[in-house]
């Protein structure tokens, strides 16, 4: 596959002499476009922006076992309110990040900033002796972090062209679910050899050298773009205006300087696709946040059995969501790169025909509009019935795990049916987010810190009654209220389907 997503095919010479005539513009002058910078430098970005989508996770869950040593040492629950606030915060933070970050055009300096509050917020962590205070800086900590998901994602989509972008956006969440996993051990670890406030230090220090490599390694990779449709009727794509840099000029953004607006994402929302997407992953994270809180909890309820167990259950959800997310990000991108490659064969038999036609000066303008210009298809909604697919794993083995559990059935099978689910759910959250970043590459990363600030305000509310839902009604039918959810957050999928093009404006 090229770089533009297209099969290799052999080509004529009419259309090797055709294609030399039409294009107004060398390859080399793309030479600075990061998407198309080489593979290996490519992921090796991805790799330093990875760093800090590590941490994230492991920021807050690898406080769950010290959590009790923290109380009796203060002497007070208020020290519980330490979970409770990275989710706010985690979702609140985002908005304001990215909305720079899109608007002022620039990836690195927001990195660079939001990793030194976050560094310095786990320094003063570490050594205070104030509950309050503690409090403080843990939201200085959260918010610090909090880019760290939106910004990779709007990495994702200046670097890689829409065809590449699942596979790399799962990737790229890999650590995510990794810290996800062995988080909780890794606080318990460092919580028994070196007492709580170490953990605040490790996290000071990982802080710090990931500040350190993406100062050093990471650069600027922000890529303005302008979108305008095409200019014929028939044609189905949109034409992106790319803005080549030169190595002087890469820290540089090449679109009017603009005034900050913080609150600039939430128009966004005024979009009927983007509204009902959010809702939909918000939804599916939701039911990820009430898996991982009540799994351990009711197995262990349940079942008597071996540290071995447990340790299963809880790595059971975080390994779905890994193999979820890399199975529909690469699903997505075949059908992306499929579908892409159909449209370009008959765009240019198009061309050929109205050549024949004689009516070159239109084909010529054409041409020279979408030579040297990233080229994006209507296919963002290719994302969508990927995670339309994923989704429909989840109401029966989310609402099969809970009755299984609370049965007592072998401990074995519902582990499955919280693996299979944990894949639905995260491949519907990786299609919806690469969708975002599709369809809105130019606001990529507001689109993703909106979904977030939805995400997270939604888990916050909602999971503060997960355990007297669950003493009140039971654990099957907690669950099947979950795969209530999930049905809703299927048809959220469905109404974008069927309206997505209708409201992006893209020409049938």
């Amino acid at each position: 596959m090229t770089d533009n997503g297209e099969l290799p095919h052999q080509k004529s010479s009419s259309e090797d002499e055709e294609d030399d005539e039409l294009s107004h513009k060398s390859l080399s002058e793309h030479h600075y476009d990061p998407q198309r910078w080489p593979y290996l430098k490519k992921y090796r970005i991805l790799f330093f922006v990875a760093l800090p989508t590590f941490l994230t996770p492991l920021s807050n869950v690898s406080l769950y076992s010290a959590i009790l040593e923290m109380k009796e040492e203060f002497k007070t629950t208020v020290i519980y309110s330490l979970l409770g606030i990275f989710i706010i915060f985690r979702g609140i933070a985002p908005i304001f990040w990215s909305s720079y970050s899109d608007q002022l055009g620039t990836r690195k300096k927001v990195y660079l900033a939001s990793l030194l509050l976050y560094t310095i917020g786990n320094i003063l962590c570490g050594f205070t002796k104030n509950v309050l205070v503690l409090i403080i800086f843990r939201v200085v900590q959260t918010i610090g972090i909090s880019a760290a998901l939106s910004l990779g994602g709007g990495t994702v989509g200046d670097i890689f062209i829409p065809a590449e972008r699942g596979k790399a956006y799962a990737i790229y969440l890999i650590g995510y679910f990794v810290a996800l996993a062995i988080g909780p051990f890794i606080g318990v670890l460092i919580a028994q050899l070196l007492g709580w406030r170490w953990i605040f230090h490790i996290l000071a220090i990982s802080g710090g050298v990931t500040l350190l490599s993406i100062t050093s390694f990471l650069p600027e990779t922000f890529r303005p773009s302008g979108e305008k449709l095409s200019p014929k009727p028939h044609q189905i794509l949109i034409i992106r205006e790319s803005y080549p840099r030169s190595p002087s000029e890469e820290s540089k953004t090449f679109l009017p300087r603009k005034r900050y607006n913080p609150l600039s994402p939430l128009k966004l929302l005024l979009q009927l696709n983007v509204t009902l997407s959010i809702l939909s992953k918000s939804l599916a994270y939701l039911i990820i946040y009430t898996q991982n809180t009540l799994i351990t909890r009711l197995l262990s309820y349940y079942y008597d059995v071996s540290i071995v167990y447990v340790v299963f259950a809880y790595i059971s959800p975080p390994v779905g969501y890994l193999v979820g997310s890399l199975f529909a990000g690469i699903y997505s991108d075949h059908l992306v790169g499929y579908e892409r490659d159909i449209e370009m064969r008959k765009e240019k038999e198009m061309r050929r025909e109205e050549k024949r036609r004689k009516k070159r000066d239109e084909v010529t303008k054409i041409m020279q509009e979408i030579s040297g210009s990233d080229v994006i298809y209507k296919f963002p909604m290719m994302r969508i019935k990927v995670a339309f697919y994923s989704s429909l794993l989840v109401p029966l083995f989310i609402a099969a795990f809970g009755w299984l559990a609370q049965n007592r059935v072998h401990i074995v099978l519902p582990l499955i049916c919280s693996f299979i689910a944990g894949i639905g759910l995260q491949g519907q959250c990786n299609c919806i987010s690469t969708y975002l970043i599709d369809a809105y590459s130019g606001k990529s990363a507001s689109a993703l810190a909106l979904s977030d600030f939805f995400s997270f305000l939604l888990v916050a509310i909602i999971t503060v009654f997960t355990t007297q839902l669950e003493n009140f009604i039971g654990t099957g039918w907690t669950f099947s209220v979950m795969a209530i959810f999930s049905i809703l957050s299927i048809i959220f999928l469905i109404i974008v389907l069927k309206y997505d093009e209708k409201w992006r404006g893209v020409n049938t």
